[in-house]
């Protein structure tokens, strides 16, 4: 032990280290808190993405509300959800897809029209745009629809979708999709009846695994719904009947196809 007199022995401090050491747990701390923000952000992303039924944020993907537009040689042409089976966990189950149907052969595009940049490219080139309706755009989909089955499942939750699947000989899905509203959705099953495809009153022979991969649940309920959709959709297909020869529906359409609808109503 010391005297009173003698010199105090001073303990180094740790100042400076406790200083960086208590930075960093804070750096850490709010590099944490923002990772889980940003996480929960892409769940509740994914959750609304997944199915055009999952609430109003979805109607706001879509970058353009308007109806049915007119494209020169087409029977009908509108923006419309494609349903995307094989999409990521991250990924939108519903993809939005420009759809022309000009006679039988139904075409999926992501974009309406070219950029500027693109036209220009294509004007320097020779001045050409390309043939078929959408000036040189490439289609992700073609499909001839004549003979196909189409499966009416009518309007999903929230009565803001109305989705219809293009099926083979074999009940295998080719393309399912989902229009904005039920006026919509019954003019495309009206124009795809017209073009060739006749509609699927028999229940699906499996069921599928939920809202958003098969709506229909049951024989007797998919075939109710089918049956209601389209008594819905025969003013829809009246009224494409009498506007055919317009410019607006550009084709004849197919005959056969045309009176297998008419069998329906």
């Amino acid at each position: 032990r010391q005297g009173p007199g003698a010199p105090s022995r001073r303990r180094p401090t740790m100042e400076g280290a406790e200083c960086d050491a208590v930075e960093q747990l804070a750096a850490a701390t709010a590099e944490l808190a923002s990772a889980r923000e940003e996480v929960a952000q892409l769940r509740a992303a994914a959750a609304v993405a997944r199915s055009p039924q999952k609430g109003e944020r979805a109607g706001a993907l879509s970058p353009s509300k308007a109806p049915l537009q007119p494209v020169a040689g087409a029977s009908l042409a509108a923006w419309l959800w494609k349903y995307r089976p094989y999409a990521g966990m991250l990924d939108r189950l519903w993809d939005l897809r420009f759809a022309v149907l000009s006679g039988p052969t139904l075409s999926l595009y992501r974009r309406a029209e070219l950029t500027a940049a693109e036209k220009e490219d294509k004007q320097g080139a020779g001045g050409a745009e390309g043939g078929g309706l959408m000036r040189g755009l490439d289609p992700r989909n073609v499909v001839d629809v004549r003979g196909l089955s189409l499966r009416v499942e009518g309007l999903k939750k929230g009565r803001r979708f109305f989705a219809f699947a293009l099926e083979n000989a074999e009940g295998e899905p080719l393309l399912r999709l989902s229009a904005n509203g039920a006026a919509e959705g019954k003019q495309w099953v009206a124009a795809l009846c017209l073009a060739g495809a006749k509609v699927a009153t028999e229940p699906r022979g499996h069921e599928g695994g939920g809202s958003s991969s098969s709506p229909a649940r049951g024989g007797a309920a998919a075939t109710l719904g089918s049956r209601l959709s389209l008594e819905g959709a025969a003013p829809a297909l009246g009224a494409l009947r009498r506007v055919q020869s317009t410019a607006f529906c550009g084709s004849d359409g197919d005959a056969g196809g045309a009176a297998g609808a008419a069998s329906l109503w």
